[in-house]
């Protein structure tokens, strides 16, 4: 979901790291409860990598996956 300043909004936590272990710079995280939604600068080439990972056909390195997983929650 994009809001009106043109950032990427999302609850999913695996598909904020898979974003930020792409190397898209996660802006903020805004925590409500338990859950959190994370925030990332909208561009076509983060749409392509939200598309890629919603079609499951996301590639990148696991290691740093992970990495990016934890550091999210």
């Amino acid at each position: 979901m994009v809001n009106d300043n043109h950032q990427y909004l999302t609850g999913n936590t695996s598909l904020a790291a898979f974003l930020k272990s792409s190397g898209f710079n996660l802006l903020f995280i805004q925590y409500d409860q338990r859950q959190g939604t994370f925030a990332f600068n909208s561009s076509p080439l983060l749409d392509a990598a939200v598309e890629s990972f919603n079609h499951c056909e996301a590639t990148g390195n696991i290691v740093q996956y992970q990495m990016a997983r934890d550091e999210l929650v």
